[in-house]
C-alpha cells in the first residue's frame, strides 16, 4: 500500500524496517505542515470487515476466542479483507466462516479507522433478512472459537461496560443498536 500524505505534509523518504504479507512498519522522513522536519512512524495493516448478524429472535452473533495478546476475547464475526476483495464480500465470507450462517444481504454501518498511527480501516456491516444456518469453516488461527447469541441489550451493555474490548466490535454494536432504534435497518 502506498500512502500519500495530505494536509501539507511532505514525505522525503520511507523506510520499512519490518514487512510481512499482512503487516508493515513505516518510518517516514517528513516535513510537517508547519515546516519542521520529523520522523513519522505508522503501521500498515490489511483492512478488515465485521458483521452484526441478527437472528429472527433478535439475538446477535458474537464470537469468543482465546487471543495470543489479549486472552479470552468476545467480538463481532469478522476478519481481514483479502487483496482485491470488496469489503462486503469479505463480510459475507467471514460471517460464514466464523458462525456458519449466511445472510441474504448486508447494510453498511460505516467505516472506521482504528488507530491514528495506522492505515487500517474496518468496514462494519449488519445483516438484513433471514440468516441461513450452515457449517463453520474455521482457520487454524481460529481453533477453539465459539459462537454465542446475545440479546442486543446485553451486547450493548457488554460494549459499554468493557466485556467487549476491541474498538471495532464495540462501535459496530453501538452503531447497530442506534440504527435499529431509529428504524434505519427496516
Amino acid at each position: 500500500m502506498n500512502h500519500d500524505p495530505g494536509g501539507g505534509w511532505v514525505r522525503h523518504r520511507t523506510l520499512e524496517p519490518v514487512r510481512t504479507q499482512n503487516f508493515c512498519i513505516h518510518r517516514d522522513d517528513v516535513t510537517r505542515p508547519d515546516g519542521s522536519r520529523a520522523i513519522f512512524e505508522y503501521q500498515e495493516i490489511g483492512h478488515g470487515a465485521a458483521v452484526v448478524a441478527q437472528r429472527q429472535d433478535g439475538k446477535i452473533a458474537l464470537v469468543r476466542v482465546g487471543h495470543y495478546l489479549h486472552g479470552d476475547t468476545l467480538n463481532l464475526p469478522g476478519g481481514t479483507i483479502e487483496p482485491d476483495e470488496p469489503p462486503e464480500k469479505a463480510a459475507f465470507r467471514e460471517l460464514e466462516e466464523e458462525t456458519g450462517v449466511t445472510a441474504q444481504s448486508l447494510v453498511p454501518l460505516g467505516v472506521t479507522r482504528l488507530l491514528n498511527r495506522s492505515t487500517v480501516q474496518l468496514h462494519l456491516f449488519a445483516t438484513v433478512g433471514d440468516l441461513t444456518p450452515g457449517r463453520r469453516k474455521l482457520s487454524a488461527a481460529e481453533t477453539g472459537m465459539t459462537v454465542e447469541w446475545w440479546d442486543l441489550k446485553d451486547a450493548v451493555s457488554a460494549a459499554l461496560g468493557g466485556t467487549i474490548t476491541f474498538a471495532g466490535g464495540r462501535l459496530g454494536i453501538l452503531l447497530f443498536a442506534e440504527a435499529a432504534r431509529t428504524g434505519q435497518l427496516a
